[in-house]
């Protein structure tokens, strides 16, 4: 029914512009982002998972970064491994040498053996510029007679890595034990230092102590991507750990005749006033304590030599099991790097498939948005002409009026 009060065509055309207009700017805004879902309301569920995806991708983008460093820290292991192993070869080379019967002793210390000793401290030189991040991979530190782990079945190796700690600790140059190192070994009974008879003296060999401790890189986790980890362990091969170097200490036990203690003031404050016990009273009042003392060492090292024929024998055995140990070493490197370079395969498919996910459901599909936007184009150019139409049907009527 025509009238002029209130124009439904009107409405109707109003109302379909403006939802083909919002429609317009929806797919525009699509369009300008790239994405499928501008608001949460676009798609909440597929927003949520495309948020599960990418923060998935974040940790396997972290993973791959984690074990291309992992592959770089092995690489420069085998590489200072691959260095030692060719110094071994040209050691065994010089050692084969000199134990042919035509070479004299004299040019095996002057001319064999000099090349010998220079090689094997290149051994120690490569095992110490071996790091990765300023860690060190193949050597430790060097410290006073080496580094040794706890022996508490050993008086000597226990009196012997007090004055490494304590040297390391203090700076000192002499050798004179301080209260504080009873605390770094185990307490023996004894009227010696450390338990050791009084007046003691006598040489042993620190390198197999030296060699027990743990390796010097490892074990460190690396993570293969999700839950699983790989444990990394790299072995020490300086001379002292493939067998080819002997450190002798020589010590001696020198005890002191008296302690400084305290005791209880019978005339109390203070509760303890000092005192100075004898060896003797001290040994009664502490018989599980070894009395504090003196303890003087001298460390000297000497490497395996061709210097003769019976030394050059020695010598090939000990480098041919050096050799094997180098390369026990290189082999598992290379069982490390395997699975490294594997898990990166794992981890570059996992994210390539994650990615197209994210894609599927984030990303907005230009083209059928593009097509999208043409239609709506075509129904708001429709709601124009409808409305613009509906707008000229009162002032016809109101001819009818004026007729």
């Amino acid at each position: 029914m025509p009238v002029i009060s209130n124009s439904q065509a009107a409405n109707s055309a109003l109302y379909y512009l403006n939802e083909a207009t919002n429609h317009q700017n929806v797919n525009l805004a699509k369009l300008a982002s790239g994405s499928r879902i501008v608001e949460a309301s676009d798609d909440a569920a597929g927003l949520a998972i495309g948020t599960q995806l990418d923060a998935g991708i974040a940790a396997l983008q972290q993973d791959q970064a984690n074990l291309g460093q992992g592959e770089a820290l092995l690489q420069t292991a085998d590489a200072g491994l691959s260095q030692i192993s060719a110094v071994l070869m040209r050691m065994q080379s010089l050692a084969a040498a000199a134990i042919s019967g035509q070479v004299s002793d004299s040019q095996r210390v002057q001319d064999l053996d000099t090349e010998y000793q220079q090689l094997a401290q290149q051994i120690n030189v490569i095992a110490s510029a071996t790091e990765y991040g300023g860690t060190s991979l193949l050597s430790f530190a060097n410290t006073v007679g080496g580094a040794f782990s706890w022996q508490s079945s050993s008086v000597l190796a226990n009196f012997y890595q007090a004055q490494v700690v304590r040297n390391t600790q203090q700076g000192a140059a002499n050798n004179s034990v301080t209260a504080a190192d009873l605390a770094l070994v185990s307490l023996y009974g004894g009227a010696g230092a450390y338990g050791l008879p009084t007046g003691t003296s006598g040489t042993f060999d620190a390198a197999p102590i030296e060699v027990s401790t743990s390796s010097p890189f490892g074990p460190v986790n690396f993570l293969l991507g999700g839950q699983s980890s790989m444990s990394v362990t790299i072995g020490a091969v300086n001379t002292i750990f493939l067998g080819m170097e002997q450190d002798t200490v020589s010590y001696s036990d020198q005890p002191v005749t008296s302690v400084v203690g305290t005791i209880a003031n019978p005339s109390a404050p203070p509760a303890t006033i000092p005192y100075t016990y004898t060896a003797a009273q001290w040994l009664a009042l502490n018989p599980t304590q070894a009395l504090p003392g003196i303890v003087n060492t001298t460390v000297t090292r000497t490497i395996s030599n061709v210097a003769s024929q019976s030394a050059a024998m020695s010598a090939f055995g000990t480098v041919a099991a050096a050799l094997a140990k180098v390369s026990q070493e290189q082999a598992e490197i290379g069982a490390y790097e395997s699975r490294f370079h594997f898990s990166s395969d794992v981890l570059a498919s996992s994210l390539q498939n994650d990615s197209a996910s994210v894609s599927v459901l984030n990303d907005a599909d230009v083209a059928a948005m593009k097509t999208d936007v043409s239609s709506t184009d075509v129904r708001i150019n429709a709601a124009v002409a409808a409305l613009t139409q509906a707008s000229s049907l009162p002032r016809e009527l109101l001819k009818l009026i004026q007729s």
